[in-house]
């Protein structure tokens, strides 16, 4: 008899827990997870509900509520990483941060053209010394590009003054001044970089703009509430 228990018993087992091993850890399976919404009573009395899915009795304010769960996406099963949508690579690894650096160059900053890698290709066989301080040259003018129009496509989120900007510039200037000495381009290359550092030159002028507009509001704000404030002191 007890053959006969274990016989049937070892394949359940077996079931059990290859479904344990595949159910997704974060709703054990369910495909729901529990979330509390909290909802106003707009001054009624609060009072306990038991809630249909799990039995468990809450205050009707808590707003408790069964979701969709977000990392199996309701269906109860662990998600491969061949089948997981999001990127599963360490942000801070060296690839990540590439990976970054290349997304912010090419919304933020001086992203390549077929033209300039060409130039670059020529200059590398011909003097590779000079290609290295081309390279050298243009990641600081990227950098500075980058630093310029993130800042102002965020200046609304925050305050920053012509002063931080102009030294920003500043400091970005004598980077580049340290190696410009040394570059002797091509006639080709020559023409890439008057078109990046116009970009470079144009990011810090926009900034540099708007901010103090920004600036010149703030202040004018700041001298407005100092006289309402005045005034209900001593009148």
């Amino acid at each position: 008899m007890k053959r006969i228990i274990i016989t049937f018993l070892f394949p359940l087992i077996m079931v059990t827990a290859a479904m344990a091993q595949s159910s997704c850890p974060y709703c054990h399976g369910t495909g729901t997870v529990v979330k509390n919404i909290s909802v106003s009573q707009y001054g009624l009395a609060d009072y306990k509900v038991k809630c249909p899915t799990c039995g468990a009795v809450t205050l009707k304010s808590t707003g408790h509520s069964h979701i969709h769960c977000q990392h199996c996406g309701g269906t109860g099963r662990k998600q491969s990483s061949r089948t997981r949508d999001n990127v599963t690579y360490d942000p801070d690894s060296p690839e990540g941060m590439q990976a970054r650096a290349l997304a912010y160059t090419i919304k933020y900053g001086l992203p390549y053209t077929d033209k300039e890698n060409e130039a670059v290709k020529r200059l590398k066989q011909n003097d590779p010394a000079m290609a290295n301080n081309w390279e050298r040259y243009r990641q600081i003018l990227n950098q500075g590009t980058i630093h310029f129009n993130q800042n102002n496509a965020l200046c609304f989120y925050r305050y920053d003054t012509v002063q931080n900007i102009d030294a920003a510039k500043n400091s970005y200037d004598q980077e580049l001044a340290k190696i410009g000495h040394l570059l002797k381009l091509p006639n080709d290359l020559y023409a890439v970089y008057q078109q990046l550092y116009a970009k470079y030159q144009s990011a810090y002028n926009e900034y540099r703009d708007i901010t103090g507009k920004s600036q010149h509001l703030r202040n004018l704000q700041e001298q407005l509430d100092n006289y309402i404030l005045m005034k209900n002191m001593f009148y």
